[in-house]
């Protein structure tokens, strides 16, 4: 289960109320956060994936090139 949404039933479970308003910026706070790591982590997964097929690409032209 995601963060966010365990944070959410938290609260939810301990007030059996209506969020109040630090509650509710506190979960949109975690889940940017959330949204910013997955981006950063699947970019920097992106780029590294892109080095080592431009790797093997080079090597394979440098293999046939002599």
């Amino acid at each position: 289960m995601e963060p966010f949404f365990c944070f959410f039933l938290v609260v939810m479970v301990r007030s059996k109320s209506s969020l109040t308003k630090e509650e509710i910026e506190a979960f949109w706070r975690s889940r940017q956060k959330a949204m910013e790591e997955h981006l950063k982590d699947a970019a920097a997964q992106k780029l590294a994936h892109h080095q080592q097929a431009e790797s093997v690409s080079n090597e394979h032209a440098h293999f046939f090139m002599g």
